[in-house]
């Protein structure tokens, strides 16, 4: 029954999903390409007082580094998107993202995995099918996304940060680190005036 539930809510919020798709031109001019080995990081954030996942979202450093970013409300005018992929993830647009995410509320955990080129460009090619998503589904979208790509089978697909987070801690060479800040639990003031938005 609980699965059956899950279905239907999974059919009726689908339609909710915001379909966005930047234009070659601005996608192509945003790729950013770091020269450091690939990698792949599930990004969940965790609220403290709940000791729960309430949001998750991958970063992949590839050929380029991109950010799949699954029904978030973060924003910045220099990452074009695709169907909730994000481009033109530098490292000043990539504190941005943590830094709008981790709060007094919230924690995030930042969990990094080393993987061949190959699979690094395989996870992105997954991502770029997967979106967008409907609100709710970020842990799901991923998890089905990652399972398809050699190496990140043993992740179960799963709603539920939480679970996706201890799954992909799970994945030989996984390294963790934990970002926290003081900033007020309501930070939506970040996407206002984003630093370095020229």
């Amino acid at each position: 029954m609980r699965i059956l539930a899950l279905l239907v809510a999974a059919t009726l919020a689908t339609g909710c999903a915001q379909r966005v798709w930047d234009g070659d031109e601005r996608v192509a001019r945003a790729a950013y390409s770091n020269g450091k080995p690939p990698s792949v990081t599930l990004i969940t954030v965790v609220r403290n007082d709940l000791n729960v996942g309430t949001h998750s979202a991958l970063v992949v450093n590839g050929s380029e580094r991109v950010l799949f970013d699954p029904a978030g409300s973060w924003k910045h005018p220099r990452s074009p998107e695709r169907n909730d992929l994000r481009f033109g993830i530098d490292d000043r647009v990539l504190a941005h993202f943590l830094d709008y995410h981790t709060r007094r509320s919230h924690r995030t955990i930042v969990q990094e995995v080393a993987v061949p080129a190959s699979v690094a460009d395989a996870v992105t090619s997954s991502l770029a099918q997967a979106g967008p998503a409907a609100p709710g589904f970020c842990a799901l979208t991923i998890s089905r996304a990652l399972r398809r790509v050699e190496g990140f089978e043993a992740i179960g697909a799963t709603p539920f940060p939480s679970m996706l987070m201890r799954d992909f801690g799970r994945l030989s060479g996984a390294r963790t680190r934990v970002f926290v800040d003081d900033d007020p639990a309501d930070n939506r003031y970040l996407l206002r005036f984003p630093p370095d938005s020229g």
